[in-house]
């Protein structure tokens, strides 16, 4: 079973998120600076110096940040149990153990996580619905990988199927979110990716599909999303969104 837990702040990751912010998504990055004054050349600041700067600005936004953290919780609380059991039982998550995940607010608006996925940041200015989806989303993400480590594919050692397997990820998130039994706890979830076309996840939706009713296994998705076309043009722009082993993903909806 797994359990989320929502803290404030982790300055380490919300620097992390900042520096890739900056170099990939210079728009979003525009509009940080200019609504809640993040110094421009924080990212090329030394680490100590950048985390003064955050805590500062954690200071200044602390009432916030609270009052984010007290309403993401009671939502999220509010439909934890009906979520995860749903999505642990479309993963097949056979784990006894309670894993505790952590979500971290934070002042980058590109979430990040860590290479095990069992910690990633929220922006605290998101709405409680918009939270809450990042928050299933990053779950699903989790999910997805445990059960890829216990899958034949996981067993192949090679750089462009780990590629392809990343974007495969990418795509499934949102089909399985859009799915109507998630709608129902979570709202409607947007049916795109920063890392995929649109063509690639209407390839895999009869796929995903299938998956989520339980009319195939884990293996058999994998094979037939490594079969679509588009996967292949997908994968080979997958690293320009690595960043020393954590994974951005903007969330400006």
């Amino acid at each position: 079973m797994i359990e989320l837990q929502i803290h404030t702040c982790n300055v380490l990751m919300d620097f992390e998120a900042l520096k890739v912010t900056k170099a990939l998504f210079p728009a979003i990055w525009t509009q940080l600076v200019s609504t809640f004054g993040v110094p421009s050349d924080l990212p090329e600041m030394d680490a100590e110096s950048g985390y003064e700067l955050l805590l500062e600005l954690y200071d200044k936004y602390e009432e916030s940040i609270l009052k984010a953290q007290i309403n993401i919780r009671d939502k999220w609380y509010s439909v934890e149990q009906q979520l995860v059991c749903k999505l642990c039982r479309i993963f097949d998550c056979r784990e006894k153990a309670v894993t505790h995940l952590k979500a971290y607010l934070s002042v980058s608006s590109t979430s990040i996580t860590s290479p095990d996925y069992r910690q990633f940041l929220v922006p605290f200015y998101l709405s409680v619905e918009v939270a809450v989806r990042v928050c299933a989303h990053e779950m699903l993400h989790f999910l997805f990988y445990q059960q890829l480590r216990r899958s034949r594919t996981a067993r192949v050692a090679d750089p462009v199927l780990e590629s392809q397997l990343w974007v495969i990820g990418e795509a499934i998130v949102p089909l399985v979110l859009c799915h109507p039994e998630m709608r129902e706890l979570i709202g409607e979830y947007p049916l795109c990716s920063y890392a995929c076309d649109a063509q690639l996840i209407w390839s895999a939706e009869p796929f995903v599909s299938k998956y989520v009713l339980q009319m195939c296994t884990f293996d058999e998705l994998i094979d037939a999303m490594l079969s679509l076309e588009p996967l292949k043009y997908q994968a080979n722009a997958v690293r320009q969104f690595t960043a020393g082993g954590l994974r951005a993903m903007p969330f400006s909806q």
